[in-house]
């Protein structure tokens, strides 16, 4: 009997990115051996079936950007897959080779609006940014017609595949408990606040840090910010930020140019008081629902986040926590900790909202399709 083998693929993301990791774990009920390519990250010794190959991690805008993909080629290509899971547009028509020549199948995998984030998330210079992201959908609808499947992170990006809307599957980003508890939180004398994720403008980590000054002389909770991001200059700057900060003393700072773990990120999560998710509503953020979310809710940690409709509408059904129609109100944050924070979640919130027990079933079923044609 032929064991069945599949290969994840990713340019940017590291090997222990959360939608990779969930992924190849779940990867394991229905195929024999698991092979993850990305760049550098933190290696799980989870199953000898699993296989890991890293590439160096490298600056978005190097050159090792374009050469990287042709060398995860050669390597993905050693490994004969029956199916290719791919992450990234940079492999898109690599992925088409693949299937050519190998006669594998290729799924999509879309974390993003990659037009929209390209467009608006300040990453690259203005001038480049607009023709690069009509470049990356142009790509993205030409390639996909080659694909087998189509697995999408968000609801809202079907619109982008609607012709193809037989062969596109919804698995979100919702959260696979995975928590290290002997990690030490000891640095933390008392209760803190959270910020988590993506260290970027547009995920509002200034405002966060600039809110938290306001309400730090009222309260005793400490600031930690955990998670790391790909824009040097910017990182710094949040640094600088905190450095300047009258009260930097009570935060800390867990991550920046070094990619943390998912079990360090949910550890410091589940023991935190409330977080924050104060985005700029741009049109590449406003119809998400961002994966910290996911993980908040789980936890039960209440959640302060800007005013958008979606995220109302959820809390308005769930409770989870208060929305901001100005992130410099700070009396307005004081009375909630004062007095509501600690009444979030009074209503039950049904697993499959919350919990990837759910999407992984539905990823399960896009492979097992593909493995049975």
């Amino acid at each position: 009997m032929n064991q069945k083998k599949i290969c994840f693929i990713s340019v940017l993301n590291p090997i222990s990115h959360p939608r990779l990791f969930k992924e190849y774990i779940v990867a394991l009920e229905i195929f024999d051996k698991v092979t993850v390519i990305g760049t550098a990250g933190k290696i799980f010794n989870i199953s000898e079936n699993i296989k890991f190959i890293v590439v160096r991690r490298f600056d978005r805008f190097s050159i090792r950007r374009v050469i990287i993909p042709i060398s995860i080629f050669v390597k993905a290509f050693n490994e004969k897959a029956d199916v290719y899971h791919i992450h990234t547009p940079e492999f898109l028509i690599l992925g088409i080779i693949l299937k050519l020549f190998l006669r594998s199948k290729i799924i999509y995998d879309v974390h993003e609006d990659y037009y929209l984030n390209i467009k608006f998330s300040k990453t690259y210079p203005f001038f480049f940014s607009d023709i690069f992201a009509i470049l990356v959908r142009i790509k993205e609808h030409i390639c996909v017609n080659f694909y087998d499947s189509i697995v999408i992170a968000e609801n809202c990006y079907k619109y982008i595949f609607n012709s193809r809307g037989e062969k596109t599957f919804l698995v979100r980003n919702t959260y696979l408990p995975f928590m290290n508890k002997n990690h030490d939180i000891s640095m933390l004398n008392n209760k803190y606040c959270i910020y988590s994720g993506n260290i970027s403008e547009n995920w509002g980590i200034s405002e966060s840090i600039s809110l938290f000054e306001k309400i730090a002389s009222s309260c005793t909770f400490s600031f930690v910010i955990v998670g790391s991001g790909m824009g040097k200059k910017y990182i710094q700057m949040i640094k600088r930020q905190i450095n300047e900060s009258p009260f930097s003393h009570r935060i800390y700072i867990l991550g920046g140019e070094n990619y943390i773990e998912p079990e360090t990120i949910s550890t410091l999560i589940s023991n935190a008081e409330f977080g924050f998710a104060l985005y700029k509503i741009q049109p590449h953020i406003k119809d998400r629902i961002p994966t910290k979310f996911y993980e908040y809710i789980y936890h039960k940690v209440p959640i302060l986040f800007t005013n958008n409709s979606i995220w109302n509408q959820l809390n308005v059904e769930f409770c989870f926590g208060k929305a901001l129609y100005d992130s410099d109100n700070s009396e307005e944050v004081l009375n909630w900790i004062k007095e509501n924070y600690q009444n979030s979640y009074t209503k039950e919130i049904p697993n499959e909202i919350y919990s990837w027990d759910y999407d992984s079933k539905v990823l399960l079923n896009v492979w097992t399709k593909q493995i049975q044609d």
